[in-house]
């Protein structure tokens, strides 16, 4: 019998909520497989407006908080949540009660309620470093609030690429009140890396010594998925050619 272990998935993509590539096929499925082999498993991604159109069940918590930005700016969220269906296991009663796989919405519309995820007809959005940093602040955040006692924390491509540097720093620096996870970084798009301006780095609201080659640092601005690679501490792609 394996360890059972308590695992979350961050992602901005999961089947039926929001996608728009196979990112949101592995988000939306792997979770239910893996919970169906016996794991504690949980998904925590931005409450894009899409996530209202489908027939999924969108309930509201109790949980709310704020995130300081910088510039005396502090960003406030209140936290959605829905599950994703698990199917019965193999050596499970096909009859019996199915188990779920809670997904938990960092609802800030502000960043999130918007017509697309990353981008319109011009481009990318402005802000998607800012929109970005948050949601990996905030998710830490959110684990910390539901008193998870995570084993892993899987990250997954660019968007969530900051959150393996912020728990290596707060396990460095003895800033987190848990024990801090480990984590997995998977690559699903290597072309999309978040890569944008030194400056953004101040939407991590950490101090500027980090901001160097060993994590948020490449070519003189700051790459969200370089981050990821470099301090996770296991990287996987989609698949062993990739």
């Amino acid at each position: 019998m394996h360890e059972s272990l308590n695992i979350v998935y961050l992602t901005t993509e999961a089947v039926p909520f929001a996608k728009t590539g196979g990112l949101a096929d592995v988000c939306g499925t792997l979770p239910s497989e893996v919970a169906a082999l016996g794991h504690d498993c949980a998904v925590i991604m931005p409450a894009f407006a899409s996530i209202h159109r489908t027939s999924q069940t969108i309930e509201p918590t109790s949980l709310s908080f704020a995130i300081p930005m910088g510039e005396s700016r502090v960003i406030g969220c209140r936290v959605l949540k829905s599950t994703l269906p698990v199917r019965p296991s193999d050596n499970d009663d096909q009859d019996g009660p199915v188990a779920s796989v809670p997904v938990y919405f960092i609802d800030q519309p502000q960043y999130y309620d918007r017509p697309s995820l990353y981008g319109d007809a011009t481009g990318d959005y402005h802000d998607n470093a800012e929109r970005f940093a948050f949601f990996c602040r905030a998710a830490l955040v959110l684990i910390e609030q539901l008193r998870l006692d995570v084993d892993v924390l899987h990250c997954n491509d660019w968007q969530t690429g900051l959150i393996p540097a912020l728990c290596r720093i707060a396990a460095d620096e003895g800033t987190s009140p848990q024990s801090v996870p480990r984590t997995v970084f998977t690559i699903h798009n290597l072309a999309y890396q978040g890569h944008f301006p030194a400056d953004a780095f101040r939407w991590t609201n950490l101090d500027w010594q980090h901001f160097n080659q060993e994590s948020f640092e490449f070519f003189g601005g700051l790459n969200f998925l370089k981050t990821g690679l470099i301090t996770a501490d296991m990287i996987t792609t989609v698949s062993p050619t990739y």
